[in-house]
């Protein structure tokens, strides 16, 4: 690289202002960038330009749109994760009812079925049916303590 040659530039009063406020800033350098910027788009047509700037916004879409679907796999990982959770303790809860249901009828009337349904999320039907298969039993709609009204 060769020694650098004083040039004189005018800038804008808007631009001036801001510079005396940013030490930071070396504007010599960022002229040259802006200017190398210029000099190498200005070697290419206009088209070429303007489907460099479209192919780098396309470029960032697809990177956002990477990001998004990395997002969205993290996000259904985590509710499916926090489903089967929520699947495997409402499936160990009925176990545990079934289990201590050993003795018990398969009456959708019996005090322990109406008591346990609602924890397991089932009407006393289903619970009844669930406690017959589970044990073998015969399911008992209406055993004999029901009263003969509701038989």
């Amino acid at each position: 690289m060769g020694e650098k040659e004083p040039r004189s530039f005018s800038i804008d009063p808007d631009v001036k202002e801001e510079l005396q406020h940013r030490e930071d800033i070396n504007a010599s350098a960022v002229v040259n960038s802006y200017l190398r910027e210029f000099l190498s788009a200005t070697d290419r047509t206009e088209e070429e330009v303007i489907i460099a700037e479209i192919d780098k916004q396309i470029d960032d879409i697809e990177e956002d749109i990477a990001e998004l679907q990395e997002k969205r796999e993290r996000l259904v990982n985590r509710k499916d994760r926090i489903r089967n959770r929520a699947d495997e303790e409402a499936s160990d809860e009925l176990e545990g009812v079934l289990d201590d249901a050993a003795n018990t009828p398969a009456d959708p009337s019996h005090p322990y079925v109406v008591d346990h349904a609602d924890a397991v999320d089932m009407t006393p039907e289903e619970l009844a049916r669930e406690i017959a298969d589970y044990h073998d039993k015969e399911y008992d709609p209406f055993n004999d303590d029901t009263p003969e009204s509701l038989k």
